[in-house]
């Protein structure tokens, strides 16, 4: 047995570093991968997601039980061969909305506090539910 045999994987959800007090954005990307960015990455959030076709963004309410939004690409379904499936933004989006929203994400996805039109800081309840949904297998 080599000595990599013994050494247990670490998954997207453990390799994330952890979000700070100022966290607005939950950033899931298609490869697993979970980051955390501020109110003040709003526009970086914004092309991340929209990715490759910047500018299209569509933005929905997660449910009646939950105060954060997604933000997703709005061609995804139009082009969707231009962006993988998101099994992460899947699981994580079901699990915020109670079961609420439960289809086929693709493309980076986002899920951010809101107020008033501005990305505010996520309460830290949702920021634990988030990472302990993320963490979690399919």
């Amino acid at each position: 047995m080599e000595a990599t045999d013994i050494v247990p994987q670490m998954t997207a959800a453990q390799e994330t570093p952890q979000p700070d007090a100022d966290t607005a954005f939950a950033v899931m990307s298609t490869t697993g991968t979970l980051t955390w960015h501020n109110a003040h990455d709003t526009e970086a959030v914004e092309q991340m997601v929209a990715e490759p076709h910047p500018g299209t963004l569509a933005r929905h309410w997660l449910g009646p039980n939950c105060p954060l939004r997604i933000m997703a690409s709005d061609v995804f379904a139009v082009f969707p061969h231009e962006f993988a499936v998101n099994p992460l933004a899947e699981r994580v989006i079901r699990g915020l909305s109670d079961g609420y929203i439960n289809q086929s994400w693709r493309g980076t996805v986002a899920v951010y506090a809101h107020t008033d039109g501005f990305a505010e800081t996520m309460p830290r309840p949702w920021v634990e539910r988030i990472i302990h949904l993320a963490a979690q297998d399919g």
